[in-house]
């Protein structure tokens, strides 16, 4: 239940997105009713509707049974108190400086900080796992009921990510622009699916000049190959596409191979380009250990934990 201008709300019905259309216009903040402190809530506008959301670092004021309820420490990537992110109280907008390249022209400060203020910039600003983090909260995967389970699929993550990227831009890129994320496979439908894909992909990457632009690929890794001459990643449902890697990531040799010690998800974020003949390339990438249940490595434990 939600609570608006006076009025109580239901979660979903065509009243609470009239409320919501009023109150986006208005700039109206509306504050969730599972508790008697009503935490503060912000409007997000989506594809053809508008969805409440938790502001960050509130996921604890939240009754836990509440859909919007967290730990403080699943927020701890995301803090809005960061140099590096800026969020518009007015239209919600975020704006995120980013430590990797969204450009074959833009210099990623994670790939070399020599001096000590520009180490210090590069701390400050988001890297890949920040952002895939910050993702996951805004898209309230962080939390998990025992309701969620067997629900809680790659098209229910997908769907609920892309929805959190609008109204992002990363290093002034569109973050809905320029974000990849694979859709579901299906035999059946697989000349659909690849069709999709080379129209999106065509779409943001554009023709070649000497400011390639970068698309961010968010998927689960299900193969890596690291025999000569280049390393190779397959990534979950996309089982026609061989990716590249450029360069390794961070990490590459303390263990991003899967094995028999592995997580049971690894999740990767990266930047994509094009380079000649060669198709898509990686060019930075981080490796984000998720549990079964697409929760960040850390929270699918501790959620264990309280079930036992």
């Amino acid at each position: 239940m939600y609570l608006l201008n006076g009025e109580l709300y239901t979660a979903s019905g065509a009243p609470l997105q009239d409320a919501l259309a009023v109150a986006h216009v208005e700039h109206l903040r509306p504050r969730c009713a599972c508790t008697e402190q009503a935490a503060p809530m912000y409007i997000a506008r989506a594809t053809g509707s508008f969805v409440v959301k938790r502001m960050p670092c509130t996921g604890h004021l939240h009754a836990a049974r509440c859909p919007h309820h967290s730990h403080d420490s699943e927020e701890s990537s995301s803090d809005s108190t960061r140099p590096a992110i800026q969020r518009d109280p007015v239209t919600e907008q975020v704006r995120i400086r980013a430590a990797f390249a969204m450009s074959s022209g833009e210099t990623g400060l994670s790939a070399h900080a020599g001096r000590d203020h520009d180490l210090r910039e590069a701390r400050q600003r988001f890297t890949l796992r920040d952002l895939i983090l910050f993702l996951w909260n805004e898209a309230e995967l962080t939390t998990w009921r025992p309701e969620f389970a067997g629900r809680r699929t790659w098209a229910v993550v997908r769907h609920h990510l892309l929805r959190a990227a609008t109204d992002v831009w990363v290093n002034g890129v569109p973050l809905a622009r320029a974000l990849f994320i694979p859709e579901p496979f299906s035999v059946a439908k697989a000349e659909e699916i690849r069709a999709r894909r080379i129209d999106h992909l065509a779409r943001f990457v554009g023709h070649r000049s000497t400011r390639q632009r970068r698309m961010l690929l968010i998927g689960e890794v299900k193969e890596w190959t690291t025999s000569a001459p280049q390393p190779r990643v397959v990534i979950k449902h996309l089982p026609d596409t061989i990716l590249r890697l450029s360069a390794k990531g961070p990490g590459w040799q303390a263990g991003h191979e899967p094995n028999g010690e592995a997580p049971l998800r690894q999740v990767m974020g990266a930047t994509l380009g094009l380079s000649g003949n060669k198709g898509l390339t990686i060019e930075e990438f981080q490796i984000i250990p998720m549990s079964a249940e697409w929760l960040p490595a850390q929270l699918g434990e501790a959620w264990r934990a309280t079930r036992q």
